[in-house]
This record gives C-alpha cells, structure tokens and sequence, in this order.
C-alpha cells in the first residue's frame, strides 16, 4: 500500500492541533512535526496523538522549517497542513485514493480561508498546493509565503477537497501579531529583491490587512512594474484596485479592474468589485450591470482566488437592494428569494426577505422564512433569528417590548428597521413605536434626519383617522 507522511511545523499551537489531527485521522501513516519554539502544550498534544516530534529553533524561514520536516518523511507521498487547517469531514475519506493516480505528482486542494469574527467569517478561496510526491527535487524556497518552484513543472491536479484556514480570524491575527511578523519578513526578503513581483505583491496584502491603503498601494504598484511579460498574478489587479479604493482613487480603481478584466476575463471576482465601486456611488445601473454579470460567470474557476459567493448570493442579494432602492418591492424580494436559494443561511438576505414582509403586514409570511432559516443554521448562531421574531412580533402588534430595547444590540436593528419601513411609506408603523420609547431611545432616533418626514406623515395619519372617527 503506498504510504503518506503528514507534515507540519508548529509553534504554541495547543489551541488548534487537536482539531487539526482529528480531521485527518487515519488518513496518514505517519505524522512528522517540527516544533520551532513551543512554550505550551504543543509538544505533549502532538506526542498523544501519535506524531513524532522535533525541535528547532525558528530561524525567520518557513521554508527551512518546512524542509526540515520534509527530510524525516518516510511516506512515498507528503501531506501538508498548518495546524489552524482542517480538512472538511465529508473529503477526509478522498485523499488517500488519490495517491494510487501515476499520471500525477501533485494535487492542489482548495483552501477556504476563514477571515473576520468567527461567527460570521468571509470565506476566501483558493488553489494551493497540499499534497505531492516524496522526491529530494520538491523543497520549498521562500523565508515567507514558501512555494516549492520545481512543482511548476510537475504533472498536478485540481481537486475539490476542502481545506479550512482558521489563521487570519481576527482573534488569531491579534493574539499572534501575524501581520507585524509577515510585514517584517517580508520587507527583509525585499531589502535583498526589491524588484521581485511576488514580495512586493505579498507586502502589498499585509499592508491591506494592517489597514495601510497607501503603503499597500506602493507595493501594488511596484509588484505590477515589475511583473515579467510571461507571468500574470490573477488577483493583483483585484488587491490593487481595493487599496486605490480605499486610499479614495476611485477612477484608478476601475482602470485596474479592467486592466485585470483583459487578463482573466472570467475572473468573477473583478466584476464584482467593480460592481461594488458603482453601487457604493450611487450609480445603481452600472452597478446593476456589472452584477448581472457576477452571475452571467457563476463562481470563479478554482484557480483563482475568489470571495465565497460572488457569482451567486451576494450579486443577487445587491440586485435586491437596488430595486428596493427604486421602491420596486418585487423585484428587491426577488433579489433576495434568489440570494437564500444559494445560500439558504445568508443573513442580510433573510433580513431583508423579512423587511418585504414587514412593509405590506405579511407577518405569517416573515415568520415562515425565519422558520425555514431555522432548520439550515447551527443551534449555537441563531440569536438574530430570534431578533427578527421579535421585531415581526413588534411590527404586527404595534407593541414595542422595553425589555427588549433595553439590549443595545436591538437598538439599532429596530432603527435600521423603522428607516427602511419609513421609505416606504409605513409612518403610521414608525409613529406607533416612535412613541413607545422611552427618553433616551426616542432622543437617539429623533438625530436621524429621516424620522422628520416619517413623524410628519405620521401626525397626518393620525388627524385623518380622529377625524374619521369624529364623523
């Protein structure tokens, strides 16, 4: 039977390699681990759970320390992971199949990068290399964002296992100081290459990730002039053109994203930022343009990086959004019908599902979608299902819970909620619980600029109904 060595380097990484062993359980016949520096119970854990560990002092080089466990392989074939991946449970059981493939020497799997708050994380995937022959000539280069050059020229595949990176959510970019430590070694690679396309493009994303739009807008630049005519980094347009976003050069932004579009014209994810650059000014049919086009090209190929959704869920959710904004009501509900019919759990579109409800008293119809979320969402993430309940209760009874608003993370879903039904026209809505709050809420909401109208039409609303009474 042909044997696999999972390899990896590791370092304080007790809060994560249980969950990374258990999911390749019985896929590898053995587990060699580098240990650069543990001060905690890495080592025992890893040791527990059957893998062999050595120790070397972290030198600022992955590819020196991922080599080094490359060199105490004995599998025929080599497995890699970090110890904040997983393998999704439902691939675990299709890799070692593939080790039986002669006409392959490499498998790229897709990685699903977790970025943002645990609970509601982006999802950014892309190709990467995880799995490939034990041969002396496949060692990687790079002190950072380490690559193994001699696989460029090796027979590989594409397949659709799973890989989940847990190591940009915002809680492990803030307990490890990654970005300051990438931005560090990666800026004395460059002191020695300051022309080489891929360092500049790499400082280029941490730069973006510390939230340095103009720094991040130098490297960009530098990584493109330098770009050899026979290389093309797919989504170095895509990075450039959110950093000149963000540093305000909207105009530059867009030439990028067309730039890029000559390159990799089915590259959904140039597209979708362009889409959203229109739609952020305003300019509703450019931007309803360029997300009917997001879903023309469906998903992005797997080779290139991409944003989870983009040709599917969250086109048809903006899509919704604008026709809303042009008080198309069907067409805004069709919109998000059509985003949850992708992704079932997407919550901005049930949000809004339930705001179309609202707006014309369909209350049994809100409470039947917040039914059907239900059954698709994980038990410890519903708190904003029951919200919605609660503010469908308040919408139907006209009866604001003070219980309830007393929680400061309600106050501004009721708000959103009131200025939304306020544009539609819905003031008798607004008025009714406009006046239910107590001093401090009503003070709050009396700041929003839009309530002025809503109360006006409300007071009108109010008169007419008296005098119908009166007669």
């Amino acid at each position: 039977m042909t044997s696999l060595s999972l390899c990896m380097i590791v370092r304080d990484e007790a809060q994560n390699i249980a969950r990374c062993l258990n999911s390749v359980q019985g896929v590898a016949d053995e587990i060699v681990i580098v240990d650069t520096g543990s001060t905690d119970d890495t080592v025992a854990l890893c040791e527990a759970m059957g893998a062999r560990v050595w120790q070397q002092p972290w030198q600022d080089d992955f590819s020196r320390a991922r080599n080094a466990a490359l060199d105490r392989a004995n599998g025929e074939w080599i497995f890699v992971l970090d110890a904040d991946d997983e393998v999704d449970p439902r691939d675990r059981l299709k890799i070692r199949p593939l080790l039986d493939d002669s006409s392959a020497d490499a498998y790229f799997f897709v990685t699903e990068n977790w970025v943002g708050s645990l609970e509601d994380p982006l999802s950014i995937r892309y190709a990467q290399i995880r799995l490939f022959r034990n041969r002396i000539d496949f060692r990687y280069e790079g002190v950072i964002h380490e690559i193994i050059p001699a696989l460029s020229e090796a027979r590989s595949k594409m397949i659709p296992i799973r890989i989940i990176h847990r190591g940009y959510l915002n809680e492990e970019v803030t307990n490890r100081n990654k970005i300051n430590r990438n931005i560090t070694l990666l800026e004395k690679a460059l002191s020695k290459r300051p022309k080489d396309p891929w360092l500049n493009y790499y400082l280029g994303n941490e730069m973006l990730r510390a939230d340095h739009p103009y720094k991040a807008d130098q490297r960009y630049s530098d990584a493109l002039q330098y770009l050899q005519h026979e290389v093309w980094i797919p989504d170095l347009p895509l990075k450039y053109a959110t950093s000149a976003w963000q540093s305000g050069d909207l105009q530059k932004s867009i030439e990028l994203l067309k730039q890029g579009l000559l390159h990799t014209p089915r590259y959904t994810d140039l597209w979708y930022v362009l889409a959203m650059i229109y739609y952020d000014q305003n300019l509703l049919e450019k931007a309803s343009q360029a997300f009917e086009k997001c879903l023309e090209l469906g998903e992005a190929p797997s080779a290139y990086q991409t944003l989870e959704g983009v040709g599917t869920f969250r086109p048809s959710y903006y899509l919704g959004l604008i026709a809303l904004e042009k008080d198309d009501l069907q067409g805004g509900r069709r919109g998000f019908v059509q985003a949850i019919s992708y992704c079932p759990a997407f919550q901005p579109a049930i949000v809004q599902l339930c705001l179309c409800d609202w707006i014309v008293d369909a209350f049994d119809e809100a409470r039947s979608i917040l039914q059907a979320t239900e059954a698709v969402i994980e038990n410890n993430n519903r708190s904003w299902i029951d919200a919605l309940y609660d503010l469908t209760d308040i919408f139907a009874t006209r009866r604001l819970s003070l219980d309830w608003f007393s929680k400061e993370v309600h106050q501004s879903s009721l708000f959103s909620a009131l200025e939304s039904l306020s544009h539609f026209d819905r003031n008798d809505v607004v008025g009714s619980i406009f006046y239910q709050l107590p001093n401090d809420g009503r003070r709050s909401l009396s700041e929003q600029p839009w309530l002025y109208k809503a109360l006006s039409n409300f007071w009108r609303w109010t008169l007419t109904c008296l005098e119908d009474l009166r007669c």
